[in-house]
């Protein structure tokens, strides 16, 4: 019973540092997003804390029966660890993710509400639109300015490069969408493996959403992606050594939701491989071959972990 609620205990750790994390960097990357060259960062407004929360609770939900897994497996697998791992995974899949999803639903109209004060683009600063220079000597707090615009001579053209004068114009950050600042949206650049990985979370996510609208069949149909992932810790058995074993789950788990997400969205796919024959071949699996298909992995898993279970016997000593 002890280590049944110590497992319990580090499963709550995991919610409450992955959730506290994820909102703090989505409230600072929202606010980034209004931030303009030389003004300060606006005050983070409760909308986007709320939404942030849903969002990090749908993440950790996802992941932290995996980040539990790692701890069971360095521990070893006894019988009340099976059982904490195993009760801490359904609640975290089947009650905390559509709590998160409601949740961010719920908030999208708190967002649409609240009004934002998007700073207006500063002067004193250079910055590119439409192929030209455009600085701004002043700007009126109805977001009206006077500045010059330089564009560069077209190619091929000996004259020299042509200056506008604004005068009274509406003043312009060169259209930095999502960014409110061309200036700002060249500093605040993400990795290239981070952006993936939100690609990745934002299809899972998109297709637990319309699973959850379509029906009780339409919802088992994407739930079987926790069948595998409840039969990840057997991956760790392949190996004696904890790290090897955090390696082995690790790819356990990608591969789980790579075939998952080419299954409910193989356009995210087929823009990569261009394939004609794997575009016939995802739109043409039905509910029941995805299902089958989750539990041909979970049982692969459990094999392997039998069978390394059995290579890795050590003899016991008297």
């Amino acid at each position: 019973m002890k280590q049944f609620l110590y497992v319990c205990l580090i499963c709550a750790v995991i919610y409450a540092a992955g959730c506290l994390f994820g909102t703090g960097v989505f409230a600072a990357y929202t606010d980034s997003l209004l931030l303009s060259a030389g003004n300060g960062l606006p005050a983070v407004s409760a909308a986007t804390v709320f939404e942030g929360f849903g969002l990090s609770l749908m993440a950790v939900s996802f992941l932290a029966p995996a980040v539990l897994a790692f701890y069971c497996i360095r521990k070893r697998f006894t019988g009340p660890r099976t059982a904490a791992y195993i009760v801490c995974s359904l609640v975290s899949w089947f009650v905390l993710l559509p709590a998160g999803s409601m949740l961010t639903a719920s908030s999208a109209q708190y967002v649409n509400t609240e009004s934002h004060t998007v700073p207006a683009v500063t002067e004193g600063y250079l910055r590119r639109f439409d192929g030209a220079i455009v600085y701004y000597s002043h700007i009126s707090a109805d977001g009206r300015g006077d500045g010059i615009v330089i564009r560069a001579p077209h190619e091929g053209a000996s004259f020299a490069p042509s200056v506008q004068i604004l005068d009274a114009v509406q003043a312009v950050s060169g259209n930095p969408l999502p960014f409110s600042d061309v200036l700002i949206q060249r500093s605040v650049s993400r990795p290239g493996l981070l952006d993936a990985m939100q690609r990745a979370g934002a299809e899972l996510f998109r297709a637990a959403r319309a699973a959850g609208s379509g029906g009780w069949a339409s919802w088992l149909t994407f739930a079987s992606i926790f069948i595998p992932l409840l039969a990840l810790p057997c991956v760790g058995y392949l190996s004696r050594w904890p790290l090897l074993s955090v390696v082995y789950m690790t790819f356990g788990f990608v591969l789980v939701c790579a075939v998952n997400i080419l299954i409910t969205a193989p356009a995210s796919v087929l823009t990569i491989t261009q394939s004609a024959f794997l575009e016939h071949l995802l739109l043409s699996a039905t509910p029941l071959v995805h299902i089958l298909i989750n539990v041909c992995m979970s049982m692969l898993f459990v094999l392997s972990g039998i069978v390394s279970s059995f290579l890795h016997t050590e003899a016991v000593l008297e």
